[in-house]
């Protein structure tokens, strides 16, 4: 499918400004996010994928899709008849959105990992943060979906967010207490 010049100059400014974004936060915990430009493997749905334990590396390998980003939002844009400049910002948005998303499921993978492998932060968990952030570690109410895209909106924004907030106390309390 041949994506129009104007929604992939969207796509390409998103990408740009989504990863320098998320990479001037992320720096200071020693991650870096690498977006894979082959095509997007798994499930032909998705418009964007984490490559599953990548965190661990430092380095958060992601992809995100322009055609299929593209191909998602054609519905809307049809029924709205939206303009040229309408569309492109939806394209922008959504092309984000999903990069912060993506991030989002490294940061879980992350969490998850010192959570189970770390006793001094199961224990810190359970006895200090678990009633703030109890939507990080039970996704009983809260799917790990739902958990990320909030993120990603927020991140977006500029607005706080659990996700963000878990990681970032996490971090301070391994590198306070040299774990």
């Amino acid at each position: 499918m041949k994506v129009p010049y104007y929604i992939r100059d969207a796509y390409e400014s998103a990408i740009t400004e989504a990863g320098t974004k998320i990479g001037a936060w992320l720096k200071p915990y020693g991650y870096d996010v690498l977006l894979c430009r082959d095509e997007l493997p798994g499930n032909k749905r998705w418009i964007g994928m984490y490559e599953s334990g990548s965190v661990f590396s430092g380095m958060i390998e992601i992809y995100v899709s322009e055609e299929r980003i593209y191909k998602y939002l054609l519905p809307v844009w049809r029924e709205y008849a939206y303009p040229k400049e309408m569309r492109a910002e939806d394209m922008a948005d959504e092309t984000a959105i999903t990069f912060y998303h993506e991030v989002g499921h490294a940061l879980v993978n992350q969490i998850i990992d010192w959570y189970e492998n770390i006793p001094e932060i199961h224990d810190y968990v359970e006895s200090t943060l678990i009633d703030d952030y109890f939507d990080v570690f039970d996704d009983e109410i809260m799917t790990e979906e739902d958990l990320v895209e909030t993120f990603a909106r927020h991140f977006l924004h500029g607005r706080p967010d659990q996700l963000k907030s878990c990681f970032e106390k996490l971090d301070k309390f391994i590198t306070e207490n040299n774990i």
